[in-house]
């Protein structure tokens, strides 16, 4: 049985990483600690970035395309995307306020965060969920693959440089090694050579020695 091009795996597979740990470094950051505080907001600042692309790819392309033949079958996800902003534009707001307000209660202000942090990383979850499963099915029903492709191409085709570090630096860790391969002997053929070389600048530091090897093996 031959698979279908599955539109949502390589973000959501990046965003899952991601998010987790973000949650993780939130729950053991001591907010006392101003480098630690610190590089947290950095990593936040990584996650809002991918969170905001990928939802801005979804309405802009996929879920734009989706409507012109199966109109109001994904307005629901689009309102969600509007719900998910609202969210995270307040998770965002605290995250600065710890990072630069000295006035702030840092342990209780912490504590709020990393609470409103997890419900939004648990609805987050849920949201994934039902794009991989009724919106992909949705786009299975009225595009062929090579036309999924054509979106995801789009899609590549306005992404900042960036942008895209970003977002490498948490979905190719999160690959399997077929997929890790497949993605970036794809990138090496279309990008300039020194972002290639710079996106495994990125890349490397995420993953095993033995993950690192097998790619590299598999780049040749």
């Amino acid at each position: 049985m031959t698979l279908r091009y599955f539109v949502f795996d390589v973000p959501h597979k990046g965003l899952r990483n991601g998010l987790s740990q973000f949650t993780l470094l939130a729950g053991k950051t001591d907010y006392t600690n101003p480098q630690q505080v610190a590089t947290l907001h950095q990593m936040g600042q990584e996650i809002f970035l991918f969170l905001n692309s990928h939802a801005g790819d979804e309405n802009n392309v996929s879920l734009a395309e989706l409507e012109k033949r199966a109109p109001n079958t994904s307005k629901h996800i689009a309102d969600d995307h509007d719900l998910i902003h609202h969210t995270q534009s307040q998770l965002e707001n605290m995250l600065e306020r710890l990072h630069t307000d000295t006035s702030t209660d840092k342990v209780s202000e912490g504590k709020k965060f990393y609470d409103q942090l997890n419900i939004f990383h648990a609805d987050y979850l849920k949201h994934m969920t039902v794009e991989d499963d009724e919106i992909q099915t949705l786009l299975w029903d009225n595009f062929s693959d090579e036309e999924l492709m054509a979106h995801r191409n789009q899609i590549m085709g306005t992404m900042q440089p960036q942008t895209l570090l970003v977002m490498f630096k948490y979905i190719i860790a999160a690959l399997s090694p077929a997929e890790r391969i497949g993605l970036l002997r794809g990138f090496k053929m279309n990008a300039p050579e020194p972002f290639f070389k710079q996106s495994l600048d990125v890349i490397r530091p995420t993953l095993s020695q033995a993950e690192w090897d097998a790619l590299n093996d598999g780049l040749v």
